[in-house]
């Protein structure tokens, strides 16, 4: 069950998003870590014990809003980071 694995996930997300151990400080690696662990844990919890509750069609919308939001997030990350480049 590599694919569920916790570990394995936070491994995949210091890669993709071009973080390195090493180079990090080990304040920030923990702080990171705790954040991702965090953020998973509430996204879980969602889908494990709220989703199920729904009907379908409502589940649909949750998941259609969460995607949402995280693009929102993201969009607005990447902005902010193109404007401090520029400046």
């Amino acid at each position: 069950m590599e694919k569920f694995n916790l570990e394995v996930l936070w491994n995949d997300y210091l890669r993709r998003n071009r973080l390195d151990p090493k180079r990090m400080s080990p304040i920030q690696y923990k702080e990171t870590k705790r954040a991702f662990f965090g953020g998973g844990g509430t996204i879980f919890l969602a889908m494990a014990v709220d989703m199920p509750a729904l009907t379908d069609k409502k589940a649909e919308e949750a998941m259609d809003l969460l995607h949402q939001q995280f693009k929102n997030f993201l969009e607005t990350e990447i902005e902010s980071a193109k404007t401090k480049t520029t400046k």
